[in-house]
This record gives structure tokens, C-alpha cells and sequence, in this order.
């Protein structure tokens, strides 16, 4: 049985869940404006609902350069009103994404170095 959000939206999928996971936990490493952007194009507001998400956050860092992200994704995005419809819309579990996220970096921090990729699994 498939779950349902607060929103009456079915969640993310786990898969698109894992990726912006990982992507964001190798981001706090090697912060790359141009990568976001180039996920951006793949995954559209997804990628502006997290960077948006991410730049209100006491934990992550780079909270303008986040901020000017999420905005050229999706203009609007920062507006309260845009963030929660598109936060709905996708099902997003900004909760869930925000554990999975400090986990995933954790477990980064902690892997020998060139095992980064198998946090995917934490």
C-alpha cells in the first residue's frame, strides 16, 4: 500500500529520494553552483525545493549561493506560498530528506577516502 503524504500527495519516490540525497551530502564536501544547476535541469523544482529547503537550514551552508539556486530553477521558490505548493506537489518529506541527508554526509565523513559512493546504502 502506497503511503500518503500530510498533503495528499503520494511521497517522493525512494529512488529520486536516494539521488538528491546523495548529491546534496557530496555537495557540503565540493560545492559546485554549476552542478545544482545541472541537476536542476534534470530534475526541475525537485532540485529547487531542496536548495531552497537546504539554504533555510542552520546546518548546511552555503545558504545565498542556495538561495540564488533554487530562485533561477524555479523564480518564486523562496516565496512561502511557491516553497510549500511545490513541496506538496512533488510529496516531498523534507523531514525525512533532512535525516537522510546528515546521514549520508556522516557516513561520508567516516568512509576511507574514494568510497564516498557507497553512502547511498547509509
Amino acid at each position: 500500500m502506497t503511503s500518503i503524504t500530510p498533503a495528499g500527495k503520494p511521497p517522493m519516490q525512494r529512488q529520486t529520494l536516494d539521488a538528491l540525497t546523495v548529491f546534496c551530502a557530496d555537495q557540503r564536501y565540493q560545492f559546485d553552483p554549476a552542478a545544482w544547476l545541472r541537476r536542476g535541469a534534470w530534475q526541475g523544482n525537485a532540485v529547487a525545493v531542496v536548495a531552497q529547503y537546504l539554504a533555510m537550514t542552520s546546518w548546511y551552508g552555503y545558504d545565498a549561493e542556495l538561495h540564488l539556486i533554487a530562485e533561477e530553477i524555479c523564480p518564486g521558490i523562496s516565496g512561502l506560498d511557491t516553497f510549500n505548493r511545490e513541496m506538496r506537489t512533488m510529496g516531498m518529506d523534507l523531514a525525512q530528506f533532512s535525516v537522510r541527508t546528515r546521514r549520508t554526509h556522516w557516513a561520508m565523513q567516516h568512509l576511507p577516502a574514494g568510497n564516498a559512493g557507497s553512502a547511498a546504502a547509509a
